[in-house]
């Protein structure tokens, strides 16, 4: 419970706010290293497993799938949003790069 409060009442580091803002704003590569950064200097912290989903959706959405999966892969399968929604990212990523790269061209149309 004291842990629980103490999230509450403490607000992210400024690392993640700028990491966050930067994702936020589409800056996507920029959010990822400093999500990154954030996870050297702070990789025990209260925020660590939101930076790391938030991570996986950064580099999902630059581009980046095969370094959003292989993070994905190393984080616990729970019932949080944040985990989820980090997996939707990289499934979005891949459906729309199979698709742009002609992998499976009727995937949209049947």
């Amino acid at each position: 419970m004291a842990l629980i409060l103490f999230l509450l009442a403490s607000p992210p580091l400024p690392t993640l706010q700028l990491a966050d803002s930067l994702f936020v704003h589409g800056s996507f590569r920029e959010a990822a290293t400093e999500y990154e950064r954030h996870l050297f200097v702070h990789g025990s912290d209260p925020f660590a497993a939101r930076a790391r989903c938030q991570l996986v959706r950064a580099y999902a959405q630059a581009g980046e799938l095969e370094r959003a999966e292989r993070l994905l892969s190393t984080l616990p399968v729970s019932g949080d949003s944040l985990g989820w929604n980090a997996r939707l990212a990289l499934a979005l990523g891949t459906l729309l790069r199979s698709v742009r790269f002609g992998r499976n061209p009727n995937l949209l149309t049947s």
